[in-house]
């Protein structure tokens, strides 16, 4: 992973290539935000990843997460990236 983006940006452009879960080459934001949940712990704990965040952020041991909440129904967001 280049840390060029921050964990979060660099799971949500991933989430448009893989995140359609269902298979309809649609990505609902449901999916969307399963994805990008699921991911950024796994990038954050990367030792590049890690040495980057240690270096803007001494002393910053927590581990980064992403938690999502939404009101309302799902609706498709944007069609998979090929």
């Amino acid at each position: 992973m280049s840390v060029g983006h921050g964990v979060f940006t660099t799971a949500l452009i991933d989430a448009l290539y893989h995140g359609n879960r269902d298979g309809d080459g649609l990505i609902e934001v449901s999916e969307l935000a399963a994805y990008v949940e699921e991911h950024v712990p796994k990038l954050a704990d990367g030792s590049e990843v890690r040495a980057a965040i240690a270096k803007r952020c001494p002393g910053d041991g927590d581990r980064q997460s992403v938690h999502f909440g939404s009101i309302g129904g799902d609706f498709m967001l944007v069609k998979r990236l090929p």
